[in-house]
């Protein structure tokens, strides 16, 4: 990821180191991943992220 785009994401994280963010988007990925019922797609993922 470009840190252009990974700017666009650090909307409410942005008081965190970017290891600790980077940490965040995968808890966040897998909790979106092990919560679905069916598979997540990777735009469903990235649009859950930047929330």
């Amino acid at each position: 990821m470009s840190r252009a785009n990974a700017a666009r994401l650090d909307r409410d994280l942005s008081d965190l180191p970017e290891g600790m963010r980077w940490r965040e988007w995968m808890l966040r990925a897998e909790a979106a991943i092990f919560a679905s019922p069916k598979p997540v797609s990777r735009e469903t993922l990235a649009v859950s992220l930047a929330r």
